[in-house]
């Protein structure tokens, strides 16, 4: 017997014995199964099972709700997008045919500030909100929401979050009761981000920018050059900037 790092190796022998033959009934040492054979067993409960997994360490939580800190503006983005979201399919839901591929083609201005909506686009939004009082209520809690989190600051923060938290639970609609558990688990996390403005957004452009660039020099055999010329766009990036 012997053991090696993927498996344990063991080694039978029988003593070879005259057989007789099935065809002709003479004896003989030519048995065809007098060879070595190689037969799996069952797994070993004790064998090091080789699995990956992470050391639990205090420091890392720590590290990962700080890093959370200042990622929540697409946190609250996305929550309060997706109950207006999803009131307007509910809506929709209950339309003809026309006015329901009218109003999907049209989501794009339920959601985009109303300041930034111009005269033609306001108006399209008043007609959509007239087809269901349901739907204009779950705009009007979105605006709110959008005009706190763009005219807070460190200071007036927590009071317009707390007001704008009351209007959506005195709200009919369940999206939004969803959206103020959301807010409440991440309260503490939404308010620092007005204290400390920061946010992934240039990282993530300048890992598209590498991305880009690299699709574009398939063929360069040489890695030093696609590192000169990935420094050398994002040094142009910084110019154009």
């Amino acid at each position: 017997m012997r053991s090696e790092s993927d498996a344990f190796y063991v080694k039978l022998i029988t003593a070879v014995k005259k057989q007789q033959c099935p065809i002709c009934k003479k004896k003989t040492k030519r048995v065809h199964n007098y060879r070595t054979q190689h037969i799996q067993g069952p797994i070993i409960s004790n064998k090091p099972g080789h699995h990956t997994f992470y050391e639990k360490l205090d420091m890392v939580e720590r590290y990962q709700r700080s890093t959370r800190s200042i990622q929540t503006t697409a946190l609250t983005y996305t929550a309060v997008y997706w109950a207006l979201d999803e009131v307007r399919r509910e809506v929709q839901r209950t339309l003809d045919k026309k006015a329901r591929i009218r109003m999907k083609r049209s989501k794009k201005l339920l959601w985009k500030s109303s300041y930034k909506l111009t005269e033609e686009e306001q108006e399209k939004v008043k007609q959509l909100l007239k087809i269901d009082v349901r739907l204009d209520e779950a705009y009007q809690l979105k605006n709110k929401l959008d005009q706190w989190f763009k005219e807070s600051d460190e200071k007036t923060a927590k009071e317009g979050l707390e007001t704008c938290l009351k209007e959506m639970r005195m709200s009919n609609i369940e999206s939004f009761h969803k959206v103020v558990k959301t807010f409440k688990r991440w309260k503490q996390e939404i308010l620092q981000s007005f204290m400390y403005p920061f946010n992934n957004g240039y990282i993530e452009g300048v890992n598209n920018t590498i991305k880009v660039t690299k699709r574009m020099s398939y063929g360069i055999k040489s890695f030093e050059r696609l590192k000169k010329k990935i420094l050398w766009r994002q040094e142009i990036r910084k110019v154009l900037l």
